[in-house]
């Protein structure tokens, strides 16, 4: 059932990220969701940069005993989702990933085996994005695919910044019910 699916919002690195995932569950609530926020560490000035490992490790405790879930991440978040996921500490049905940051992955190795374990992905991603280009993401989900995933192209948009919530709850929706009904 809709109402029942929980759905966790991870928001990118920029502390302006806190907005976004609230705004996000606004709307996703609005929808029937029962939605969950995280705020990354780096948000309240402890550093500039999100501490991936302490946000993995997070995610892990706050899903502990989770059931029937969906993951929407974007930028960093997507590679935090995916970590923890793929290590098992959380286990979410499906994810939406908002701009996968493939320029920015130095260090993530990792990402690129996490992503071949996940469960049903949907991703939106902006034509040009600065961090990963639609194109450079088709190529790497295509090497480095999960079972079940699709691409959703943003035509024209050549930005980092994914605030269409309407697309947004369609992708969870897509996620959270087989076909989308």
């Amino acid at each position: 059932m809709l109402g029942a699916m929980r759905v966790l919002i991870l928001g990118g690195q920029n502390p302006r990220h806190r907005q976004w995932v609230r705004d996000v569950a606004e709307v996703l609530q609005t929808a029937g969701y029962d939605c969950v926020t995280h705020d990354y560490r780096n948000w309240d000035g402890y550093t500039t940069r999100t501490d991936v490992e302490t946000e993995v490790q997070a995610i892990g405790t706050l899903t502990a005993g989770w059931t029937d879930y969906a993951i929407v991440a974007k930028s960093i978040g997507t590679v935090i989702a995916s970590l923890a996921t793929a290590r098992g500490l959380t286990a979410p049905a499906g994810l939406v990933f908002l701009g996968v940051p493939l320029a920015s992955l130095d260090g993530f190795g990792a990402f690129e085996h996490a992503v071949e374990v996940l469960p049903p992905v949907q991703i939106l991603q902006n034509e040009s994005d600065p961090f990963g280009s639609a194109r450079d993401v088709q190529a790497f989900f295509t090497e480095h695919a999960p079972q079940q995933w699709h691409l959703e192209v943003v035509p024209g948009r050549a930005d980092h910044d994914y605030v269409d919530v309407e697309t947004i709850t369609r992708l969870v929706t897509e996620v959270a019910v087989p076909g989308g009904e």
